[in-house]
C-alpha cells in the first residue's frame, strides 16, 4: 500500500484506518488522521501477522483509542517501522505505539521515527510506546518526548550516533 489517506474513520472494535490479520501488509508514505476505534488502535491494528511487516514514511496523527495504542497497536506480529512520525495519539496503553507478543517469537524495530505528544490514558507508563509480554521491541535513532506519561515501557533503546 502507497500513498493511501486514512481519516476520520470510526471502527466498533478496532483499527479505525487499518485492521490486518494474518497478512504481512508493506505500508509507505500513508496517512493516518483522526481515526478511532472503540478497542485498539485508532489508526492501525496489525495482529498475528503472516510475515515481516514493514511501514515506512508514514504519518499517525491525531488518531484514538479506549484500549491498547491510540496510532498502531501490534500483537504477536514482527514489524520494522521506519522514518514515521506518531503525534498526538491516545489510547489508554501506548498513546503512540502498543507493542504485544506472548512469547519472545516476535520482534520490532523502531528507527528513526518521532514520537511526539501522545497519551496514554492508563495510570501506567508509555505516552509514546508500551511493550508488553515477552516479544521485544527495540528503538533506534527516534524522538520521544512530549508523550504522557512520559516513561517508555519494556522498550530497548539505542543510539547510533
Amino acid at each position: 500500500m502507497i500513498g493511501c489517506w486514512f481519516e476520520d474513520n470510526d471502527a466498533s472494535t478496532s483499527g479505525g484506518g487499518i485492521y490486518s490479520r494474518y497478512g504481512a501488509p508493506s505500508i509507505t508514505d500513508t496517512m493516518f488522521m483522526g481515526n478511532t476505534s472503540k478497542y485498539n488502535a485508532g489508526g492501525m491494528v496489525l495482529e498475528d501477522a503472516a510475515g515481516q511487516t514493514l511501514v515506512e514514511d508514514c504519518v499517525f496523527d491525531s488518531n484514538t483509542s479506549t484500549w491498547g495504542g491510540g496510532g498502531i497497536a501490534i500483537f504477536s506480529s514482527d514489524i520494522t517501522i521506519t522514518n514515521s512520525q506518531f503525534l498526538n495519539n491516545t489510547g489508554r496503553n501506548g498513546g503512540g505505539i502498543n507493542y504485544y507478543g506472548p512469547s519472545n517469537l516476535y520482534s520490532g524495530v523502531v528507527r528513526n521515527c518521532t514520537i511526539k505528544n501522545n497519551t496514554a490514558t492508563d495510570s501506567g507508563p508509555g505516552g509514546g510506546v508500551d511493550s508488553s509480554g515477552s516479544s521485544h521491541l527495540e528503538v533506534h535513532d527516534s524522538v520521544i518526548c512530549g508523550n504522557v506519561p512520559t516513561a517508555v515501557w519494556g522498550v530497548s533503546t539505542a543510539s547510533s550516533g
